[in-house]
């Protein structure tokens, strides 16, 4: 249960990066102003985003008690990974989910100038902030 808790749905997030959308996105790099409708393709696997970031608050927990820590603790004087590395890592989804925001942003500002049509790219953007406020409200919810 703390597994599932701790790591939430990380392997579907990083099985979608490895298998579909890196790719895609690489195609970008020729042609920039086609990135928005790349992510708009893929609403739906960035909707489990929602999720993970939404569990990050009980992982967080859970990885301050003593019995994760010492574990974590155990792990990394047998490996060369350093205890606090898991927290690291476990954040690079949330993130990824900005620096996509922040890259998005970029290409709306220069493709714009160069009189492109930016409407996926902007399209894109929202479905990205819309991300982080389903996040809040699944949040919010248990306090009704």
């Amino acid at each position: 249960a703390n597994v599932d808790v701790l790591f939430s749905n990380i392997v579907d997030i990083l099985h979608f990066h490895d298998s579909q959308f890196l790719s895609e996105i690489s195609d970008c790099c020729t042609r920039p102003s086609s990135i928005g409708s790349v992510f708009l393709k893929w609403k739906c696997e960035f909707d489990n985003y929602i999720k993970y970031m939404a569990d990050r608050d009980s992982a967080n927990f859970l990885l301050e008690s003593d019995e994760i820590k010492t574990f974590f603790k155990d792990l990394g004087r047998r490996s060369s990974c350093p205890q606090n590395d898991i927290t690291h890592l476990l954040k690079k989804p949330i993130d990824r989910l900005r620096m996509y925001q922040l890259l998005l942003r970029g290409v709306l500002r220069y493709a714009a100038r160069a009189g492109e049509d930016c409407s996926d790219v902007q399209d894109a953007i929202t479905m990205l902030i819309a991300i982080e406020k389903a996040v809040e409200n699944c949040k919010l919810l248990p306090l009704l």
